[in-house]
């Protein structure tokens, strides 16, 4: 390993980068994300047919076809978010939109594969928190006589520190794994491969990783803030106030996929240095 080669990523430096990029190639990836972003309010729109008034065997079919839908638009999020990573790299790799079109096809499945084991591992932690809250809550509300108020009272407080536990633990998942997508579609290592590599290669810059989206999240709400009270300022209608968002979302998922495409590039060269 150089020994000048740094082994943590600049928060701000990843951040520049990704604007950079993001500046660079704005209309073509923000026209993608707002596929995205369509696909995704047209499935939020499809929701309260599986949750009407209609008889169950109504119910399970829309709930049935919601569940098949999910999983198309989830495909095709997946598919659109490495098209606009395509885009992104497209400079450095001169790849035309037909040759990144074609090589985003190929990626889709290592890409789902390392998203749902990554997806699979939360909720192997959030599926049991949330049966101990549950347990809790019902043992601490009973009024059986075979539970005191103070047994009920330990049992709360015992579920509770296990739900919580549980849920940090999830979320640890969750972060860690982050990159896992990315390392599994553009590596092909494998699933349970990609998710250790993400693992490893975040350890050690998981504050700073974490920094450079907390910072664009922040972002987000401080401009969502400001638009709405431009908004209010000239109309009350609730339709308009319903398309900040979406807008926004259009605006910003493709500098948080910037973002995300930068960390994983610079984490992975720092993986190799340690390496060598």
């Amino acid at each position: 390993m150089d020994k000048n080669a740094s082994t943590t990523i600049s928060m701000f430096g990843i951040l520049s980068d990704a604007f950079r990029a993001y500046r660079r190639r704005f209309l073509s990836i923000v026209a993608i994300c707002s596929l995205n972003v369509f696909f995704f309010k047209l499935l939020q729109l499809a929701l309260p047919l599986s949750k009407s008034e209609t008889p169950v065997p109504i119910q399970i079919f829309f709930s049935l076809l919601f569940f098949c839908a999910w999983l198309v638009v989830l495909g095709l999020g997946a598919f659109l978010n490495i098209l606009i990573i395509n885009n992104i790299r497209s400079q450095e790799k001169n790849l035309s939109f037909a040759a990144s079109f074609d090589d985003a096809r190929g990626r889709i499945i290592p890409y789902l594969k390392a998203y749902f084991l990554q997806v699979a591992m939360v909720l192997a932690f959030l599926v049991p928190a949330f049966f101990v809250q549950t347990f809790g809550r019902f043992v601490y509300l009973s009024q059986q006589p075979v539970f005191s108020p103070h047994a009920r009272m330990v049992v709360l407080l015992i579920t509770s520190t296990i739900f919580v536990t549980l849920l940090i633990a999830a979320f640890w998942y969750l972060f860690f794994f982050s990159l896992s997508p990315l390392v599994n579609a553009f590596e092909n290592v494998g699933a349970r491969r990609a998710l250790r590599e993400s693992r490893l290669r975040v350890k050690g810059n998981a504050l700073r990783y974490l920094g450079v989206f907390s910072i664009i999240v922040l972002t987000y709400f401080f401009v969502g803030l400001v638009a709405l009270a431009i908004v209010m300022i000239f109309t009350k209608d609730p339709f308009i106030f319903r398309k900040i968002d979406p807008v926004l979302m259009t605006l910003f998922i493709p500098l948080g996929i910037s973002a995300w495409w930068m960390s994983y590039q610079r984490l992975t060269e720092i993986s190799k240095d340690r390496h060598v």
